[in-house]
């Protein structure tokens, strides 16, 4: 995977990329089935090659382990007032769920140089 992150910020002109999300994440334990993905990307980030890592959520039980998680910065969630198209139901668990993933959240530990 480094070998991709290389020709990836020769192509977008940059010596960063500011958020790499893995995507579709829906197993309840996305975290272990992903680990050697995850550590590559997180010494990516060490080296400032990524300034931020997460996830898009696919399942109540990933968006729980996604909350509870500190190399998940950022999780893409479908939310809406009516319930309709989301991981659960039931609107009040998923605003709970998203309420736990905000004490977890890391800054990406970098100064912005714009």
């Amino acid at each position: 995977m480094q070998v991709a992150l290389d020709p990836l910020r020769q192509e977008l002109g940059t010596d960063y990329i500011d958020i790499v999300l893995l995507h579709g994440m829906g197993a309840p334990n996305w975290t272990t089935q992903m680990k050697p993905v995850m550590d590559v990307l997180s010494e990516a980030k060490e080296k400032k090659i990524i300034r931020t890592l997460g996830a898009s959520i696919h399942s109540l039980d990933a968006m729980k382990l996604a909350a509870r998680s500190p190399w998940c910065s950022v999780h893409l969630q479908g939310i809406n007032h009516a319930g309709i198209r989301m991981d659960s139901t039931n609107v009040a668990e998923v605003v709970a769920v998203l309420r736990e993933s905000k004490p977890t959240a890391k800054h990406s530990g970098h100064e912005d140089s714009r």
